[in-house]
């Protein structure tokens, strides 16, 4: 069975009726239940790598009870032993293949042969999501920031709960763990409300996020043939395939979350309405940014790494975190690149300076911010790094296509103009949407349309596309 929409829905209300039937005192039991369903959830797709999250999940709460009590030399060995086992895990599964070819493209510049051959390897789905949210937390011990969590229980769920296990958000201990060590009363608002915001994330996985895959995917072939327009169509459409997707993941697993009583992070919050590239790494895909920040950027400053290197390798590491290909490296390094400018230059905001301010100066900015993005988008989207070269000469108009419109433009049918008007609606109208439903004046009638009109029509939505969508995308990172 693939890990799509279609999982959740027939696994989640069975472990919810089944949760919500052991009495709330009962912490500990309601713990071992979610746990042994987060297991069965992500064995299911293969039982062999329920191993490396159990070996993960032991290394890190035995290195962290072991900081207890030891002295400063002690503390660091642990915390040496934590971090080499979980990149060794993640570099042998994720990144052994692309070292593996890099040294053989790099040996055969100089004449010479090797015996490389790509290894057999599958990539664990979410390896790299509870890798991070596990080593997280032996470095907050570490640095003191949280107390030793001695229930082996309490912090096995920490790293695998079933709900943000695929794909985050990436948590942090001292958000999630007190959370799970208390007792969760049932709550018909909460439950509701984390309900809608399920169906929230179907509707863009798979009403908003499969139709535009689909439209979008056939073009990536014979790139020479896209015209400017075409490709900058593409463009768009990708990056909305992407945003929906992802982010429709990260609003199920809080909806998940709330229908438990436990509150997730969130991981994206109006993306096309950042004003600079400083912004929108606040906007997107949130608790990866502040990992990096917190456990790479401040580690290096800390050791008198100058600012802009410390940045650049930074979001190297992003990019290299994304999938292991030389495209995504740049990918990353181009967008630390677009932040430095941000911070040294303010570049966004000193030329649309002559613009009245308001909403107008606004939109510029947020076009500026959204069209680099899209334009260094295709290193992310395509894995050849001479292809993603042709899209991003054929968008600035280098060598495009002058027949793409006629002989390659593939028209808009129904499903992929509403995908469109729903990613749209959702990108600029949820902020105000909730924004109404915090204000007394309107509460009651959004809470009606909500209940009444739009879950309703969403739930059909989904059911409508269930078992015709594709695994998520960030399920392969």
């Amino acid at each position: 069975m693939l890990f799509n929409s279609l999982t959740f829905w027939l696994y989640l209300p069975v472990v919810l009726g089944l949760y919500w039937t052991i009495p709330q005192q009962r912490i500990n039991l309601r713990n071992a239940f979610l746990l042994a369903a987060s297991y069965f959830f992500y064995g299911f797709w293969d039982m062999r790598f329920l191993g490396l999250i159990l070996l993960s999940t032991a290394v890190d709460y035995c290195t962290a009870r072991s900081m207890e009590k030891a002295s400063n030399r002690q503390r660091k060995f642990a915390l040496y032993i934590s971090i080499l086992v979980n990149l060794s895990i993640l570099g042998y599964f994720k990144y052994a293949n692309f070292f593996l070819q890099s040294m053989h493209e790099f040996l055969a510049i100089f004449g010479m042969s090797s015996s490389f051959r790509s290894l057999d390897l599958i990539l664990p789905i979410g390896i790299s999501f509870y890798t991070f949210q596990s080593m997280s937390y032996t470095i907050d011990v570490y640095r003191n920031r949280i107390q030793v969590e001695r229930n082996p229980l309490s912090f096995a769920l920490f790293v695998a709960f079933f709900a943000q296990l695929m794909a985050g958000p990436i948590e942090r201990a001292q958000t999630l763990l007190p959370q799970l060590k208390k007792a969760r009363n049932w709550d018909s608002e909460e439950v509701f409300s984390g309900f809608s915001r399920f169906i929230l994330g179907m509707v863009k996985k798979i009403v908003v996020s499969g139709p535009l895959y689909a439209w979008t995917l056939p073009l990536f072939l014979n790139p020479h043939l896209r015209s400017t327009e075409e490709t900058w169509l593409i463009g768009i459409f990708f990056v909305l395939y992407v945003l929906m997707d992802f982010s429709g993941y990260s609003d199920m697993a809080i909806g998940i979350g709330r229908m438990m009583g436990i509150q997730l992070s969130e991981n994206f919050r109006s993306v096309f309405r950042a004003q600079n590239f400083l912004e929108f790494w606040q906007r997107w895909h949130i608790t990866l940014g502040r990992w990096f920040r917190d456990y790479v950027f401040i580690a290096l400053k800390k050791r008198h790494v100058p600012k802009s290197v410390a940045v650049l390798f930074s979001f190297a590491l992003i990019g290299f975190w994304h999938g292991a290909t030389w495209n995504f490296i740049l990918w990353g390094f181009a967008m630390g690149v677009l932040w430095l400018l941000d911070i040294r230059l303010d570049w966004i905001r000193r030329v649309t300076c002559w613009l009245p301010s308001g909403g107008l100066v606004r939109f510029v900015r947020s076009a500026m911010v959204m069209v680099c993005f899209i334009w260094i988008g295709w290193l992310y989207a395509l894995e050849d790094l001479s292809q993603s070269w042709v899209f991003m000469k054929s968008m600035m108009g280098v060598e495009s296509s002058t027949s793409g419109i006629e002989l390659g433009f593939k028209p808009l049918g129904i499903s992929t103009w509403l995908a469109l008007t729903l990613a749209v609606v959702f990108e600029w109208g949820e902020p105000r949407w909730n924004q109404w439903r915090s204000d007394p004046q309107y509460e009651r009638i959004i809470s009606f349309i909500q209940y009444t009109v739009l879950l309703p029509i969403g739930i059909l939505l989904c059911i409508e596309g269930l078992w015709t969508s594709r695994e998520f995308e960030y399920f392969l990172f």
